[in-house]
């Protein structure tokens, strides 16, 4: 993940820009990418296994001490932070807790070391909301994003059910329709009625996410309605429909239709205002598009 501060390295001399400075609610937290990451992670992802992608600190502003109870709940919440973003679940491992004067050596020997803080899911290629020029955004939304966390659990709690099923539908090793039906489940926590489509298009209406959407990357450029089309395909897989099971094509549009309804729905409550990759939209790294406003749905 590309920061938004550059680092300097001495051997052999370098500037990187890896470095993320966020502050929420009398917390401090650096995230700096390891430079060399490129590297390590194509081997992960050749292997299918697990990479160590960031190093991070989190202290007081005040420079006060803190328990590990204390910092557990900001880490959990940076979890499920960094796992939207990346459309993966991010682990955050070895916790370590240092002291001003613990002792000769203060800052090679921690007070406690904690491992296994969070899940990880293994290394994977996935194109999620994120894109390049969106990394300094993301300070603001994590403050909103830990708010969340801290005073509304009911919301924080149908987050976390979304972001995990946004990550499960975002994992290349699943079937394509196993994929559709993840993340229509991560829809379906939007109501305690069944998810049909007037249910679906009036959710959307509410979050200001349209239905209407046109695919200039894959399609031709007409649009459709996606609720028309992913409750139809939701309906088919599920009833095992052998005389309209969607094709391959047709599950893929699924797919990234209920990708892009998860994705504007959890931006919505985290109060994004900011950009995003839109996936129907963009046909290259690093292009974004401004939230849709009101006149769109």
């Amino acid at each position: 993940m590309v920061g938004s501060t550059y680092t300097r390295y001495d051997d052999p001399l370098k500037l990187t820009l890896n470095r993320h400075l966020w502050s929420s609610d009398g917390w401090q937290i650096t995230l700096d990418g390891d430079p060399d990451i490129r590297q390590s992670w194509e081997r992960a992802t050749d292997d299918r296994g697990f990479a160590l992608t960031h190093c991070g600190r989190l202290a007081r502003p005040d420079g006060e001490p803190f328990g590990f109870r204390e910092a557990h709940e900001v880490t959990e919440c940076l979890h499920w932070f960094l796992s939207f973003v990346r459309g993966r679940r991010v682990g955050i491992a070895l916790a370590s807790g240092f002291a001003e004067d613990p002792g000769p050596r203060p800052l090679q020997e921690p007070l406690i070391m904690h491992w296994g803080v969070t899940h990880v899911d293994q290394a994977a290629e996935v194109e999620s909301w994120f894109t390049l020029g969106v990394e300094r955004e993301l300070d603001g939304l994590f403050r909103s994003c830990h708010r969340i966390w801290r005073d509304d659990g009911q919301l924080a709690r149908q987050l976390r059910m979304m972001i995990g099923a946004y990550c499960v539908a975002l994992d290349p090793s699943i079937p394509i329709d196993m994929r559709v039906l993840a993340g229509y489940i991560g829809l379906e926590t939007e109501t305690t009625r069944n998810l049909n489509r007037p249910t679906l298009k009036s959710i959307l209406k509410d979050s200001r996410v349209p239905d209407r959407i046109t695919d200039i990357v894959h399609g031709s450029g007409q649009p459709f309605s996606g609720s028309k089309l992913l409750v139809n395909a939701r309906n088919a897989i599920v009833h095992h429909s052998t005389a309209g099971y969607p094709d391959f094509d047709r599950l893929v549009r699924a797919w990234k239709t209920c990708l892009y309804f998860l994705e504007l729905l959890i931006l919505r409550k985290l109060g994004h205002t900011g950009t995003f990759c839109d996936r129907f939209q963009a046909k290259a790294v690093g292009t974004r598009s401004n939230m849709p406003d009101t006149g769109t749905v």
